[in-house]
C-alpha cells in the first residue's frame, strides 16, 4: 500500500469515527444553527431588494416636482413673454400650424367674408331684395327677424319687396337678393352665390330651389332659407359632423332640419367679431374704398357671370368638365359644396350649395 493510500484511509476513518462520536443533541443544534443563519440570510436579501421602476419614477418625480418647485418659489416665474423661439423655430418657415385643423373634415371651413358697406365696426347695413314666390314670405319674414335680431346685434335689415322676372335672381351692387324658382334636378337644394372684390362682398344672391323644395317640408324649406342667408351675410358654416349632436344653428350640416331652424348665439358672435356691434363703433364718413372702380354686372360683366353659371351647372351634371370649365372646388361634402371662379378685374364668384339628401 502506497503512503497516500494510507494516509487517506486514516483520514477517512478518523472522520468516520467523528461523526459518530457526537450525541443526538449535537446533531439537532448544529442543524437548528444553520437554518437560523439561512433565515437571516434571506430576510437580508429581502430588505435590500431593488426598488421597482414604478417606485423609481415616483421618486424621482416626487424628487423634480420639489427641486422645481423651490426654484420657482424663491428664484421668481420667468417671463415667457420675453423668451426668443426663433432659433427653435427657424426651420418651420414653410409649416403652418393651423393647416390640420383648416383641413379637419367635419369643421367648418372657417372663412368669413365680408360686406364692405363703409361702416367700418359699426355693424353692417345691408338691404334685402325680397324677390321670392307668395309661398316663401312666411320662411323668409322668420329668417330675416331671426338674423336682424341677434345678440350680439351686428345687422341693420333693410327688407325690399321687388318684381319677380327674368332679373328676380341677378347680381345688384351692395345688396342680398333672395329668389326661388323651379332650377330642375340640379342635386341643390339652395345656393347662395357671392361676388367678391379680394375677400369683400359686394352683392349676393340666394335661391331656393322649387324643383325640391316646393312639396318639402316646412322644416326643410325654413332650415335652407336660414342657411342661404348665413351665406349671404359671409358666414361659413359652423360644422359638418352629421354624426355628432346638432348644434342648434342653422348653418349647422344636418339630417334633422327641425332641430336646426334658426341662427344661435355663435352665428351672432360671428358676425359681432366682423362687422362689430351696432351703435358701439365709429362709422366712416366716406362710402366703401375697396369695392370702388370695379364694374358690377356692366353688360361684358353680365355676360361673363352668365357663362360662368351655366358652366357650372353643365359640369355638375356630368354634360361638363369642372376642370376646363375655370370652376375650383374649394370644400366638397355629401351634404354641400363651395365652388369658386375668377371673373375679371381682380373678381370673384364663389357659390355655395346645398345639396339634397340623396346627393352622392
Amino acid at each position: 500500500m502506497r503512503v497516500e493510500d494510507l494516509n487517506m484511509t486514516e483520514v477517512k476513518s478518523n472522520t468516520e469515527h467523528d461523526e459518530m462520536s457526537m450525541t443526538e443533541e449535537e446533531i439537532i443544534a448544529i442543524e437548528e444553527q444553520f437554518s437560523n443563519m439561512a433565515k437571516e440570510k434571506s430576510n437580508k436579501t429581502k430588505e435590500h431588494k431593488t426598488p421597482s421602476k414604478c417606485g423609481k419614477r415616483l421618486a424621482c418625480s416626487a424628487i423634480f416636482i420639489g427641486v422645481g418647485y423651490v426654484l420657482w418659489h424663491f428664484v421668481g416665474s420667468p417671463d415667457i413673454r420675453n423668451l426668443d423661439l426663433g432659433d427653435v423655430l427657424g426651420n418651420l418657415t414653410d409649416f403652418d400650424f393651423m393647416d390640420g385643423w383648416r383641413n379637419e373634415p367635419f369643421l367648418g371651413d372657417n372663412t368669413t367674408h365680408e360686406w364692405d358697406n363703409g361702416n367700418g365696426k359699426n355693424g353692417l347695413s345691408l338691404t334685402i331684395w325680397n324677390a321670392l314666390e307668395e309661398n316663401w314670405q312666411k320662411e323668409y319674414e322668420v329668417a330675416l327677424h331671426d338674423w336682424e335680431n341677434g345678440d350680439p346685434d351686428a345687422l341693420t335689415l333693410t327688407s325690399r319687396r321687388v318684381n319677380i322676372d327674368e332679373q328676380a335672381c341677378e347680381q345688384t351692387r351692395g345688396v342680398m337678393r333672395v329668389c326661388s324658382g323651379n332650377f330642375g334636378d340640379t342635386k341643390w337644394l339652395g345656393l347662395n352665390e357671392v361676388l367678391k372684390v379680394g375677400n369683400y362682398i359686394v352683392s349676393s344672391v340666394a335661391k331656393m330651389n322649387e324643383y325640391y323644395l316646393a312639396n318639402a317640408n316646412i322644416y326643410e324649406r325654413q332650415y335652407t332659407m336660414c342657411h342661404e342667408f348665413g351665406h349671404g351675410f359671409g358666414l361659413p358654416h359652423t360644422d359638418e359632423n352629421f354624426y355628432n349632436r346638432d348644434l342648434g344653428n342653422c348653418m349647422d350640416y344636418t339630417d334633422n332640419p327641425r332641430n336646426n331652424l334658426h341662427p344661435d348665439r355663435s352665428n351672432y358672435a360671428r358676425l359681432a367679431e366682423v362687422y362689430g356691434i351696432v351703435g358701439q363703433g365709429q362709422r366712416h364718413l366716406k362710402g366703401s374704398l375697396k369695392a370702388e372702380g370695379y364694374p358690377v354686372l356692366s353688360p361684358e360683366l353680365s355676360d361673363i357671370y352668365h357663362a360662368a353659371m351655366v358652366d357650372l351647372n353643365d359640369a355638375l351634371s356630368e354634360a361638363g368638365n369642372l376642370g376646363e370649365s375655370g370652376w375650383r372646388a374649394l370644400r366638397l361634402h355629401p351634404k354641400g359644396a363651395t365652388y369658386s371662379r375668377d371673373l375679371v378685374s381682380g373678381m370673384s364668384l364663389e357659390v355655395n350649395m346645398l345639396f339634397t339628401q340623396d346627393t352622392e
